[in-house]
């Protein structure tokens, strides 16, 4: 009888601390959001709109408890203009921070319905919204494709995805992508001051292609060469 009164106080402390953790977490003013941070970026208010949007509104005084992280994350995930993010829920100082790193775009091109996108480095067509990636538009290069063709900005989009960091400095000095009706591939950018065009042909065997190049530029004798032709990278062809 003893042992079974035990067990139903034992069972009753329980329950009332559960309760009021319960309390404590999702109604008392003791753990409420104190600080709210957004870093990473200057388009703070265009996070908040979309979060917003999604009803979820971050206000300090607001419940700990009530902070929908997996909401927030799933609303981040689907700002395409960012590259990478993470939030955080600090029970004991009451912060939330959320930080972010926007895309770099490193090539623009223009949509069927004229909004301008930029290439970032891994070939991911995102619009720009920061002011930081808006200022950038005059000195992308421009790609140069048939109005509407999705199969010849995916090319580019493969290419540039498959870019090795060996030949990342072709990107930073880049002043133009055309693709041509074959579907070939022609980069204009520069090394060491001159100007070069590139021919890497459809978007396949990038990583040979690439090796081929490295190769060629080795080269004494085309340190002075303009054009490279990788479309067939066993027989390239250099002038």
């Amino acid at each position: 009888m003893k042992r079974s009164s035990k067990r139903l106080l034992n069972i009753a402390v329980l329950i009332s601390v559960i309760s009021i953790l319960a309390y404590i977490l999702g109604w008392s003013s003791l753990l409420t959001v104190k600080e709210l941070k957004i870093s990473g970026t200057q388009s703070v208010s265009d996070i908040n709109n979309a979060l917003t949007r999604n009803d979820l509104s971050l206000v300090a005084g607001m419940r700990l408890a009530r902070v929908d992280l997996r909401g927030i994350k799933s609303t981040l995930s689907n700002l395409d203009w960012l590259q990478d993010y993470a939030v955080d829920r600090n029970w004991i100082s009451g912060k939330i921070e959320i930080t972010v790193s926007e895309k770099i775009g490193v090539a623009k091109t223009q949509a069927e319905n004229g909004v301008t996108l930029y290439f970032d480095e891994k070939g991911e067509l995102f619009k720009p919204i920061s002011k930081i990636q808006l200022a950038k538009a005059p000195k992308l290069a421009l790609v140069d494709a048939v109005p509407g063709s999705s199969a010849d900005l995916l090319g580019v989009a493969q290419l540039l995805k498959a870019f090795p960091e060996d030949l990342a400095y072709l990107l930073g000095n880049l002043t133009g992508i055309s693709v041509g009706k074959s579907g070939y591939i022609n980069m204009r950018t520069q090394i060491d001051g001159r100007g070069v065009q590139i021919n890497w042909g459809k978007a396949e065997s990038i990583d040979k292609k690439s090796r081929v190049l490295i190769a060629l530029l080795e080269l004494p004798e085309n340190k002075a060469a303009r054009n490279f032709d990788l479309s067939i990278p066993d027989s390239p062809i250099v002038s």
